[in-house]
C-alpha cells in the first residue's frame, strides 16, 4: 500500500512502513538522520518491527492465559489490547496500521496515506481500506504459516519472500470482487503500475 502514498509519506515515522525484514529506522530519528541514529533505547525496541511482533503473537497463541480465556473479547485483548506487553503495544501505533484501535473502537486504522482536501481521493482511498479489510477479514490462508508453522525462522522467511514478491498487480487481482474497479485503476496508475 505504501506505493499508493505520495513518496514524502514513505519514510514518515508516524506512519513507519512494516517490513518483514524488521524495523525500516527508528522512530526517534529525524528524517535526515534515518538509518544513521543509535538503536532504539529498550522501552521503544520492538516499535514497527513485524518481526517482533510475529514472536510477541506466536507466544500469546501458546500461552496458558490465551488458551485458558473463556471468550473471544478475552483472546482479542490478549493480542490487541492496550497492556505494556500486547502484540499490538509493543508493534506500536505510529505505523503503517494501527492494531491498538481493534479492542477499543474495533477498527483498524491505515496510516499509510498521504494528506489531502481532496474529497472524491479521500473517499477512494476508504473505499480501498474498507474492501480490503473485507476481502482479507475471514481469509486466514496468508496467516497461517506465521502462527502455525513449527519453525518461527521458517515462518518469518516465508513471510519475507511474500513481501518481496508481493506487487500492486496482485493486490488488485485478490481484491478484484471487492473493489470499484475505477478506484483499483486509479490507484494502479497513481501507483506508476500502470501507465
Amino acid at each position: 500500500m505504501m506505493l499508493f502514498a505520495r513518496p514524502w509519506t514513505w519514510r514518515e515515522p508516524w506512519a513507519a512502513p512494516l517490513y518483514a525484514t524488521g524495523a525500516e529506522f527508528g522512530w526517534q530519528e529525524r528524517v535526515w538522520e534515518q538509518g544513521s541514529a543509535p538503536p532504539p533505547p529498550p522501552a521503544r525496541a520492538g516499535y514497527a518491527d513485524v518481526v517482533v511482533f510475529v514472536r510477541a503473537v506466536r507466544a500469546a497463541l501458546i500461552s496458558e492465559d490465551y488458551r485458558s480465556a473463556k471468550d473471544e473479547a478475552t483472546r482479542v485483548s490478549l493480542l490487541f489490547g492496550v497492556g505494556n506487553s500486547t502484540p499490538a503495544t509493543l508493534i506500536g501505533r505510529c505505523c503503517s496500521l494501527n492494531l491498538r484501535r481493534v479492542t477499543t473502537l474495533g477498527t483498524l486504522e491505515f496510516r499509510r496515506f498521504h494528506s489531502s482536501l481532496n474529497d472524491a481521493l479521500l473517499l477512494r482511498w476508504v473505499h480501498f481500506c474498507c474492501s480490503f479489510v473485507e476481502r482479507f477479514r475471514c481469509d486466514a490462508e496468508g496467516v497461517v504459516p506465521l502462527f502455525d508453522w513449527p519453525d518461527e525462522a521458517d515462518a518469518l522467511q516465508w513471510l519475507v519472500h511474500q513481501q518481496e514478491v508481493a506487487t500492486p498487480d496482485m493486490l488488485m487481482a485478490e481484491m478484484e470482487d471487492w473493489l470499484d474497479t475505477s478506484t483499483a485503476s486509479y490507484f494502479m496508475k497513481e501507483s506508476g503500475a500502470l501507465p
